[in-house]
């Protein structure tokens, strides 16, 4: 159930989503309006990104019972056959590819349109209006520093509902390690970016991350009598150090 929680809050609903609003003035009052068609696309595909790619990482991750390899999600189901084989192909060959280049294609367009001075007017820094009311939801909500926040949290997204899905039939142990290794490390480039314009939003951020890395370590701690006498003083010593940092820094938030 930790480790179900922990990937609830690497998937929760986009943080564009706290405070956008269209611009006063600048909004299509039409009922079908391009602009608020692409922007509602927008967030329709944000918020399907984490949810996508959980199905998707669900039909590659299988584990053994017994003689048979079944699906982590559906033990009724074996890994084999030509049923399978095609999902399995089509998952690994053109869903998880396209949700994997996503948000590199959508950091390389905001960087495009921020050199281009498309996103921010060069002299106030202040969004263009003209762009902000298709595609604001991608960026009005964070420092102009920090324009390419969106795509980092839909990567962030994708490492860790891919440790917690392709993990889930591994080591409990081992899966919870992971991932409060790699959410600390999100949680301090959080802690030190400070994305949001609002500062409120900025210790939620650094509060959600900060979360999932001590569910991490609950969850080490409740397995913790697997672990062997080579490995317990280095995994020991590290969950220590994490936890130590974490509550410095999110006390300093």
């Amino acid at each position: 159930p930790a480790m179900k929680l922990g990937g609830i809050l690497s998937s929760r609903l986009p943080n564009a989503l706290l405070v956008h609003r269209v611009p006063h003035g600048h909004a299509d009052q039409r009922f079908f309006s391009l602009d608020r068609m692409l922007r509602t696309l927008t967030l329709f595909v944000l918020l399907s990104y984490s949810s996508l790619l959980q199905t998707t990482l669900s039909i590659l991750s299988c584990y053994e019972v017994g003689n048979l390899r079944v699906l982590a999600d559906a033990p009724a189901i074996q890994c084999k056959g030509d049923e399978y084989e095609r999902w399995s192909s089509a998952a690994t060959v053109v869903l998880l590819p396209l949700l994997a280049l996503f948000p590199v294609l959508l950091f390389g367009a905001l960087v495009w349109l921020r050199r281009r001075h498309k996103l921010y007017n060069a002299k106030t820094s202040e969004r263009i209006a003209s762009l902000d009311v298709r595609w604001g939801v991608l960026y009005e909500n964070y420092k102009p520093n920090c324009f390419w926040w969106e795509p980092f949290i839909l990567v962030r997204r994708f490492v860790l509902t891919l440790i917690f899905v392709l993990m889930r039939g591994q080591e409990q142990l081992l899966s919870s390690f992971a991932l409060t290794i790699i959410s600390f490390i999100f949680f301090c480039v959080s802690w030190f970016a400070q994305p949001f314009n609002s500062k409120y939003e900025n210790v939620l951020e650094v509060l959600s991350m900060g979360l999932l890395v001590m569910i991490g370590i609950a969850v080490q701690a409740y397995y913790g009598g697997a672990l062997t006498d080579a490995r317990q003083p280095i995994e020991l010593s590290l969950s220590i150090f994490v936890v130590v940092v974490t509550v410095c820094l999110a006390s300093s938030t």
